[in-house]
């Protein structure tokens, strides 16, 4: 048990410090996504940067939470273990989806205002927000859709008294 704890904050810091490092490109990819009707600012790390670390954090939780609904939910066989994954994945995917179009439709009012193009930083996007509650939405799927259910043998039920 100790070792597989070790795993997942050892894959838990790798992941956060591989997110944190490859920040402009997480950033370039989810701006190319965005109507090109606003003045995008060119990413500043120094000025972006609790953005940054929440966002490679809530990235990096991914995996922690996928180990964990695993282990708790004694999740041992392999279809579930991939369901699980595609739980996750379609839902961060969607999440960003809905973040996407939150932004755009956003976009599309600012633009109607007499001063256009419209700034839009980065700090305003919430991309970290809906990645950490998309994730922990597919974990909670994932638990209860699949985890082990004890069998209901005579030595699971209470005790019955006769009079």
């Amino acid at each position: 048990m100790k070792k597989t704890i070790r795993d997942c904050i050892a894959l838990a810091i790798i992941s956060c410090l591989l997110c944190f490092t490859f920040l402009d490109v997480i950033y370039k990819f989810l701006f190319s996504f965005i109507e090109k009707k606003i003045a995008i600012p060119p990413y500043d790390i120094n000025l972006n940067i609790f953005s940054g670390v929440l966002l490679s954090l809530s990235v990096a939780y991914v995996p922690l939470f996928i180990m964990g609904v695993w282990l708790k939910g004694n999740i041992t066989n392999v279809r579930k273990r991939v369901l699980t994954v595609i739980i996750f994945v379609g839902l961060i995917i969607a999440a960003v989806c809905l973040n996407i179009f939150r932004i755009n439709s956003t976009i599309l009012f600012m633009t109607r205002l007499p001063e256009s193009p419209v700034p839009f930083a980065f700090d305003e996007t919430y991309f970290e927000y809906f990645v950490f509650i998309a994730s922990v939405a597919a974990a909670l799927i994932s638990y209860f859709a699949f985890r082990s259910k004890p069998n209901n043998t005579p030595e699971d039920q209470p005790a019955v008294w006769e009079n």
